[in-house]
């Protein structure tokens, strides 16, 4: 039961992630607005820290279970190792990333984007594939 809702959160994430990657795609400046009023917020962070460990915790618990379970690992101390680096880097840091991927050329950002993308359905076609 717990794995089956775990597995279908995966999936909705995966789904996200694509939408994201989209919308990076096609709509960058509107995201980089969006990314700037939200990092105003000083919550923000807090949440997206803990949104990491979650998800990160759930790449882990589900690794086990997938055909690919050192891939899921992988991305579950990626996830993870984000998380931390967060703290460390702090807002300040991350307006400053933000910043940075402003001013990278258009060609770039969406070739990103289209990684990302992939990594998406990555994970969606992984958590479907789970055996539960």
């Amino acid at each position: 039961m717990i794995n089956t809702f775990i597995q279908w959160m995966l999936g909705i994430i995966g789904v996200l992630i694509c939408l994201k990657c989209v919308w990076t795609f096609f709509f960058f400046d509107s995201l980089v607005g969006l990314a700037n009023n939200l990092w105003g917020e000083k919550f923000t962070i807090y949440i997206d820290i803990f949104l990491r460990v979650v998800l990160g915790a759930m790449f882990f618990y589900l690794a086990p279970k997938t055909q690919q379970p050192l891939i899921f690992q992988g991305l579950s101390y990626f996830t993870i190792l984000t998380a931390v680096l967060m703290v460390f880097i702090g807002r300040k840091g991350i307006k400053h990333y933000i910043a940075w991927v402003i001013n990278l050329p258009p060609l770039l950002v969406r070739l990103l984007a289209s990684a990302g993308f992939v990594l998406g359905v990555f994970i969606i076609y992984w958590s479907f594939m789970m055996s539960v």
